[in-house]
């Protein structure tokens, strides 16, 4: 039976709940106040990797002379760059549009906020007031503010602030060491930018195999940058046009990096920018937590095992409940809750590959062997080194390895890469896990020599 579908938030997740609600026969309204796209295609994954790709060309015009290339200096446009992430934006933002409106999907520019199980669009000539059967949150998220003094001073940058910038940075200092801070930290080493970054935990990327964190953090070292865990931020100062970091070393943090020499009590790190990259929360702007129904926890939306709220037929899709924070998440989330409320589907799937566009790429599925461990399951590890590879010495791209996990019984647990184009690589991985295929069963498909998905062999 179809239905009237009210969508709030026009990222990923809500746009592919759009397309597929459509598809599916629903009356689909949705609902922005900033067009199509979201985070993601504004701030978030679409110009960070158009930034990437410029600091990977630089990575391997630095080493072409092993290919037996040489040329004159290099020249950064960054106005220029910021132009052709403008146009690719726009490029992209243009086809998603085309696509809802051909699918006869109701666009209205606006902020939707719920009213029970009334839906009220602000920002347009008069206010628009919707009585859908069904309303799906799909708000995204927002970045976490570093609760310290200055964390609001001009220079004091967020994701989206940073990508902003008219200029290349002499020096930048990066708090957080997760997904957002790393790439950062990559791409800006990469444009000659003095790079340092400061994690609270005595490890970087804590949501990766440990392994693979550590090879990471020996590499980027390897490039120049600087990386300093176990170390809490204080406050943060400005001084004759410089950021001042303060910050202290955590007492028993286990970590090893750039600490030696430091003060346990405060140190100061000197830079033209900070970038805070602590996270993201849950962007609950559609509704008043304290006096709605809608259940939160920790700014997320609590949903259930169908993605629906506590309160009947009001669903949140993507970031906005917290379950991976991830931009194909949210649309794979958007397109499986449609195929539900059409009766289509009724077990959505938790296994969610990541990747992490640093130098070089990171990618996994499934569990780490520290959360195997945590779980009491047994396993057995399989690693295989990119230098074993002929194509990753054409290349001259043979740092790192894959790490691949199993049960006794040969099943797949979870496939960790670090190296060349593990961005795609994990795919087959996700494949095979998806289709439930032991490990000798993947090992024993013909794999096209010489290429890098021979390193699952």
């Amino acid at each position: 039976m179809n239905k009237e579908i009210v969508i709030i938030g026009a990222g990923p997740g809500g746009y592919e709940a759009a397309m597929e609600g459509a598809r599916l026969g629903h009356k689909i309204t949705l609902i922005d106040d900033y067009g199509v796209g979201g985070t993601c295609l504004h701030w978030g994954c679409i110009p960070t990797k158009t930034f990437y790709k410029q600091s990977k060309l630089l990575y391997d015009m630095n080493r072409a002379q092993s290919h037996g290339l040489s040329y004159g200096a290099i020249e950064l446009n960054h106005v220029e760059l910021l132009k052709r992430k403008q146009e690719i934006v726009t490029v992209l933002e243009n086809g998603i549009m085309r696509t809802l409106k051909s699918l006869g999907v109701n666009i209205i520019e606006g902020r939707g906020y719920i009213d029970g199980k009334t839906v009220i669009v602000k920002g347009t000539n008069k206010p628009v007031v919707l009585e859908p059967e069904v309303i799906v949150l799909a708000m995204g998220s927002k970045p976490k503010l570093l609760p310290i003094e200055g964390c609001k001073l001009e220079g004091v940058l967020d994701s989206k602030g940073l990508l902003a910038l008219t200029e290349i940075p002499k020096s930048l200092t990066i708090v957080g060491a997760g997904v957002i801070g790393l790439e950062f930290a990559s791409i800006f080493n990469q444009s000659g930018t003095k790079v340092t970054v400061v994690e609270y935990l005595d490890r970087i990327l804590p949501t990766q195999d440990l392994a693979v964190a550590k090879r990471l953090m020996s590499y980027m070292k390897q490039q120049g940058i600087t990386l300093i865990t176990g170390a809490k931020a204080q406050c943060i100062t400005k001084e004759q046009g410089a950021l001042n970091l303060n910050y202290s070393l955590v007492k028993n943090s286990h970590s090893s990096n750039d600490n030696h020499g430091l003060d346990s009590n405060v140190n100061v790190l000197k830079s033209d920018y900070i970038l805070v990259a602590v996270g993201r929360t849950g962007n609950i702007t559609a509704f008043e937590p304290a006096t709605s129904d809608i259940e939160v926890a920790n700014n997320f939306v609590v949903v259930n095992e169908h993605l629906e709220t506590s309160v009947k037929n009001i669903f949140a899709i993507g970031d906005i409940n917290g379950m991976n924070m991830l931009a194909h998440g949210a649309s794979y989330q958007g397109k499986w809750l449609m195929k539900y409320i059409s009766g289509l589907e009724n077990q959505i799937s938790h296994l969610m590959p990541a990747a992490v566009f640093t130098i070089p790429e990171i990618a996994s599925v499934g569990f780490t062997e520290e959360q195997l461990k945590e779980k009491g399951i047994p396993y057995n590890s399989n690693k295989t080194m990119f230098g074993t590879l002929g194509k990753a010495h054409a290349m001259n791209e043979t740092e790192g390895f894959i790490k691949i996990l199993t049960d006794y019984e040969d099943t797949l647990l979870g496939v960790h890469i670090i190296g060349a184009d593990a961005s795609n690589l994990i795919q087959e991985a996700v494949l095979a896990m998806s289709s439930h295929m032991p490990l000798k069963v993947l090992q024993s498909i013909i794999h096209t020599h010489p290429t890098l998905s021979e390193i699952y062999l």
